[in-house]
């Protein structure tokens, strides 16, 4: 009997470690910076192309931070771009775009595992204006160990695309407040 409660209390800790960990929130501190990944592009005209992938993530509040990301398809050279103020959600990322017009909003969610980092477009809305032809942010993969410190911090904070990053936030923000919605439109 003895035996019997030790394995159950064994099994029950256990599997609220795996439900703690599981739900474990994404820390800011360590994922901001830039992560960079060489790419070849073999194109029939130019011939081998040399660039790179690029996420840049930047801690904008507590829970928020700015991000911006070229991918660049190794086959097509077909290019994914987006930049935007994303909210800390579990154990990753999501960025939601304001709804212009009638159309609905991006929604890309960047996941965290151990070795990586993948992008999910949710809905599909994201490649729309944001990508080439033939080209997702889904199809796009970065590791996580070419995390390096941001050398330029105060260029990207002084940057347009940061600007515009964050007006478009802070607008959403008053919107969602003065209409008593919670979150983004």
């Amino acid at each position: 009997m003895k035996r019997l409660k030790l394995v159950l209390t064994v099994s029950l800790v256990l599997s609220s470690f795996e439900v703690v960990a599981g739900d474990k929130p994404l820390l800011l501190g360590r994922i901001t910076g830039v992560y960079r990944s060489p790419v070849v592009i073999q194109n029939p005209v130019d011939g081998v192309v040399r660039t790179e992938n690029i996420l840049e993530i930047v801690k904008y509040g507590s829970s928020t931070a700015y991000i911006s990301t070229r991918l660049n398809h190794p086959v097509s050279g077909n290019l994914c771009s987006l930049w935007g103020i994303a909210e800390i959600d579990g154990p990753g990322l999501i960025y939601r775009s304001a709804t212009e017009g009638t159309g609905p909003a991006c929604t890309l969610r960047l996941t965290f595992d151990g070795t990586s980092i993948s992008f999910q477009d949710e809905g599909g809305e994201c490649r729309k204006g944001r990508c080439g032809a033939n080209t997702s942010f889904s199809q796009f993969s970065l590791d996580r160990s070419k995390r390096r410190p941001m050398s330029n911090l105060s260029q990207v904070r002084k940057s347009r695309h940061y600007r515009e990053a964050a007006g478009e936030y802070e607008r959403v923000r008053r919107r969602a407040s003065s209409t008593g919605r919670p979150g983004r439109p």
